[in-house]
């Protein structure tokens, strides 16, 4: 059982969210803003897990990060944002100040399931199906661009293939022309989080950061199909 804060001034989601985290035997205690989260952090031991909102009065997520991300850090207390601004202005905001996930609401179950494993145990569940692919993309890092291709694809995981060699940890922009006509978004943030050396190129699996309900659904419906989608290099054809 781990001990998880929720920081959201919306009653129905504070309900909804205490309610489905108890049913998985973690302890919860609810906060309004992020003022009401700092004296949580300092009273409280053991706090593994942050749930914070963005938009709160008093302190919104953004200043809450901006002010006591350190306190976290040192506490070892991991920061989950979970909000309905789903740009990729924010999510690179609020990952470059700390956060280590981005859920956009409204929350899908299984999605937040499936994050609460790889937050707290670091050992995602696997609990979604995926199917081959070969989507020419290309990795953004550091103002730099990469060509690639998007072998696998699940609802919160990709594997995606490059001859560039990138760490683990790291977030990346994941874009394609071909993923906005699959799932309405031309480009997505992903962490790595394994690598592999395969002959003359390396293969990451990477998880989504920041992906809504509508676009999670999408690629559901992709994978539950079980078909492979194969694009060629300057060609919109897919089988």
């Amino acid at each position: 059982m781990s001990k998880i804060l929720i920081v959201d001034d919306m009653k129905p989601i504070q309900v909804l969210l205490k309610r489905r985290l108890e049913k998985e035997k973690h302890d919860v205690i609810v906060t309004n803003n992020g003022k009401e989260a700092y004296t949580e952090i300092i009273n409280s031991e053991d706090i593994d897990l942050i749930f914070l909102d963005i938009m709160m009065p008093g302190q919104n997520g953004i200043e809450f990060l901006e002010k006591h991300f350190n306190e976290c850090r040192d506490k070892n207390i991991k920061v989950c944002m979970l909000t309905a601004l789903e740009d990729n202005d924010n999510i690179q905001k609020c990952l470059k100040l700390g956060a280590i996930d981005y859920l956009v609401k409204p929350i899908d179950n299984e999605l937040l399931l499936e994050k609460l494993d790889a937050l707290l145990n670091d050992n995602p569940s696997g609990r979604f199906a995926a199917i081959k692919t070969l989507i020419p993309a290309i990795i953004e890092l550091n103002d730099m661009i990469y060509k690639s291709s998007i072998i696998v694809l699940s609802e919160n995981r990709t594997l995606i293939e490059s001859k560039q060699e990138f760490i683990t940890q790291e977030i990346i922009q994941i874009s394609s022309p071909h993923l906005d006509k699959l799932i309405g978004d031309i480009k997505i943030s992903a962490r790595i989080i394994q690598l592999k050396k395969d002959k003359d190129s390396f293969v990451y699996l990477c998880e989504f950061i920041g992906l809504s309900e509508k676009k999670t659904s999408k690629i559901r419906e992709l994978t539950v199909s079980g078909k492979e989608i194969i694009i060629e290099e300057n060609t919109n054809s897919s089988t």
